[in-house]
């Protein structure tokens, strides 16, 4: 009996999702409407030359754009604003620029884990440098890298007077 109610519902329901989906293929394909491709003629007569906007800005404000430091000076178009204020340019100051820095080609290196003595408690890095495993100390160096700190979970090497951290 649950069965044959359900199919009740169910089938109708069917029927009627799939009916609106035929009509809207149908109505869509069989769309009457053409659309001419020429262009019509434009009245410049109509046309103001002198449509613009301008809008007074008063106050000074920071743009967003431009960061902290740069402060933009608003103009205020009101002439008699303009006569009862005095405005005067404060100097904008800008941040320095970051030092150039040189690119370095570092060699691939992995940091594979660490493994701690139990002789001396020292921590060991095992590390992959272009390929090849090495079993590296602190201030130990390989073709150029030296090893400075040992984590658990990453490495600090310097290569070429550059310090970079290593991750696993």
């Amino acid at each position: 009996m649950k069965n044959k109610k359900s199919l009740y519902i169910l089938v109708p329901a069917v029927l009627i999702v799939w009916a609106l989906i035929i009509y809207k293929i149908l109505d869509f394909t069989q769309s009457p409407e053409i659309y001419n491709n020429q262009l019509l003629p434009i009245d410049t007569t109509q046309l103001d030359s002198n449509d613009t906007m301008e809008i007074p800005f008063i106050g000074d404000y920071r743009d967003p754009f431009l960061g902290r430091g740069k402060v933009i000076k608003s103009v205020i178009d009101n002439k008699k604003a303009n006569q009862n204020r005095n405005i005067k340019n404060k100097p904008v100051s800008y941040k320095k620029q970051a030092p150039i820095v040189k690119y370095i080609n570092w060699p691939k290196i992995d940091y594979n884990g660490m493994i701690l003595s139990k002789e001396t408690n020292e921590k060991l890095a095992l590390i992959n440098l272009n390929r090849k495993n090495y079993l590296m100390q602190i201030n130990h160096e390989i073709k150029g890298c030296k090893l400075l700190e040992i984590y658990e979970d990453s490495i600090k090497l310097k290569y070429q007077d550059v310090e970079k951290m290593f991750y696993k």
